[in-house]
């Protein structure tokens, strides 16, 4: 019984930790995705330089696009936003392993759970055969043990064709299992 609370615990355990990996993947994916649609704009690249913004607000033009010196540090932004969709990318892929992993241990824990219940199973069968062996040797014996009047129990050799038969009933039965 123990085993069974223990192993009705871990199960819980790892699904709460299953829904925590779904939620973080999805989250990862998400801020993926939007470092990537930052990577594939060059006007937010540019914009993103704050201080040369700051210092010379003039060159943000509705109509042209970002110029002056705004546009030099493009590439630096570029490059720090591929660093950063690279380590989310990593992370991406980490949490997903952790989460086949966990999906690999938790099938193997239901294997291991169906295999004590078919080993069970297969002693409540068998007890219930021999367990039936056992109940039509009883019935065979309270039939002759009734004193009942008939030429059967005046016969002395009856009893042992009586008694060998039933025990080769019983073994019968309980052989079959």
């Amino acid at each position: 019984r123990n085993a069974t609370i223990v192993t009705m615990t871990m199960q819980e355990h790892m699904r709460i930790l299953k829904n925590r990996l779904s939620k973080l993947i999805s989250t990862v994916a998400g801020d993926k995705a939007v470092i990537e649609r930052i990577i594939d704009n060059d006007d937010y690249l540019c914009y993103l330089n704050l201080s040369d913004l700051a210092d010379d607000p003039k060159s943000y033009n509705n109509y042209d696009g970002p110029k002056g010196k705004i546009v030099k540090h493009r590439e630096d932004m570029e490059a720090l936003f591929e660093s950063y969709f690279i380590d989310f990318t990593t992370l991406h892929s980490k949490i997903s392993y952790i989460k086949s992993q966990l999906q690999t241990a938790e099938e193997l824990m239901s294997l291991r759970l169906d295999t004590s219940r078919n080993q069970l199973l297969i002693a409540d069968t068998t007890v219930s055969i021999v367990s039936m062996g056992l109940g039509l040797g009883a019935y065979i014996v309270g039939m002759f043990g009734m004193n009942l009047k008939s030429d059967v129990e005046e016969q002395n050799y009856w009893f042992m064709v009586v008694a060998v038969m039933t025990v080769f009933g019983i073994f019968g039965l309980a052989g079959g299992t």
